[in-house]
């Protein structure tokens, strides 16, 4: 019987935690039924829990096409042999055994039917996703301002990318350019902006500041972007108009979260096999989708809405002493999608960080 079969190390996939698993096994030391090593062993039957646990993380089951008359996804054959080893003998006594945990005594049915064919699918950190939609519910319905439901969801998530990804946060040296752009009505306007650039294409002051994407109404922040283009594409001037754009230095070192780079979030050092690895895969992948969400573009009559989520995650960043930000480094949502250009992004310089030398001019 394939359940009472003894398999070594060297026999699978190079596998840290299989290995570990082997080395705790109070019978590694019984011969291993497929080849002629010496290495320790574990039994089959532990084996198939552990690829049946496997599967049910990181896989949902192949529907059959009637039209096309196949199965979408790889054969079982295909997943043992990608995930586990790629001995056919090991492989047909690995599949007789999951066959046997899949078949339902009552109902005399599989639980992935006669011919299993797979697809990888993980369901993104239930968890996690629901404690989010909640939060931004009650963010959007209830409790705005000293909502405990954002901040714990947000040192859930910030947290974890802090700890694990320290590549997101990246510095930003004195003399970098960023540009902002304008958009004025008449050459007039035009004119007397460009005798005074520094108040004119500053932040506005809290008074005249509307509300943004990372930011509510009255706080003043800077807007701007990494190219001449972008910033001029940003500000969505409409047809006869004029835009400005002016360029800034940075005086000092600015630290950001870099949320462009977070699609390249990948989990290393730990084995498909362990739950670690799961529960990291999951964030990790959570955190590359909700970057995508806050820089999707919003039609304009629905700014204040969607951008509440947004704005709740600057406040948190902005004055969140772990991480001692001074903005955010996203991509564009007005940038074409064949630009793929990674130096065309936005910036965002919170309230703390924003002040332009010689701004008070405006005053005068």
């Amino acid at each position: 019987m394939p359940g009472s079969k003894r398999i070594c190390r060297q026999c699978l996939n190079d596998d840290r935690y299989l290995n570990n698993i082997i080395a705790s096994d109070p019978d590694a030391s019984e011969a291993c039924d497929y080849c002629d090593s010496e290495e320790m062993t574990m039994s089959m039957e532990t084996l198939a829990e552990k690829v049946n646990w496997l599967i049910e993380n990181y896989y949902r089951g192949g529907e059959y096409n009637h039209y096309l008359e196949e199965y979408e996804g790889e054969p079982l054959f295909s997943v043992l042999e990608q995930e586990v080893t790629v001995n056919d003998n090991i492989i047909n006594d690995l599949a007789e055994l999951l066959d046997e945990l899949w078949f339902d005594w009552s109902s005399h049915e599989r639980t992935y039917g006669d011919e299993p064919h797979f697809v990888e699918a993980v369901t993104i950190s239930g968890n996690l996703s629901r404690k989010w939609n909640s939060m931004e519910r009650k963010l959007r319905e209830s409790n705005r301002f000293f909502n405990m439901d954002a901040m714990a969801t947000f040192e859930e998530v910030f947290g974890y990318l802090h700890e694990n990804h320290p590549s997101a946060f990246i510095d930003f040296e004195p003399n970098t350019s960023i540009f902002r752009g304008r958009i004025f009505q008449s050459e007039e306007a035009l004119e007397a902006a460009l005798r005074m650039p520094e108040s004119s294409f500053g932040p506005p002051p809290p008074e005249l500041t509307p509300s943004g994407r990372m930011n509510a109404r009255g706080i003043s922040v800077f807007y701007g972007a990494t190219s001449k283009k972008n910033a001029i594409s940003e500000v969505r001037p409409p047809v006869g108009s004029y835009v400005a754009v002016a360029e800034f230095a940075l005086l000092r070192t600015v630290r950001l979260l870099d949320l462009s780079s977070l699609r390249g979030l990948a989990v290393n050092g730990f084995s498909r096999f362990d739950p670690e690895y799961l529960l990291r895969y999951e964030r990790s992948s959570f955190i590359k989708n909700l970057s995508r969400k806050l820089v999707m573009p919003v039609v304009p009559e629905l700014e204040e809405a969607n951008y509440l989520l947004t704005q709740a995650i600057a406040d948190y960043l902005s004055t969140s002493e772990r991480y001692d930000l001074d903005g955010i480094l996203f991509s564009s949502a007005q940038k074409p999608k064949e630009n793929t250009d990674p130096s065309v992004r936005n910036i965002i310089l919170f309230h703390k960080s924003s002040g332009v030398l010689n701004a008070d001019r405006r005053f005068r």
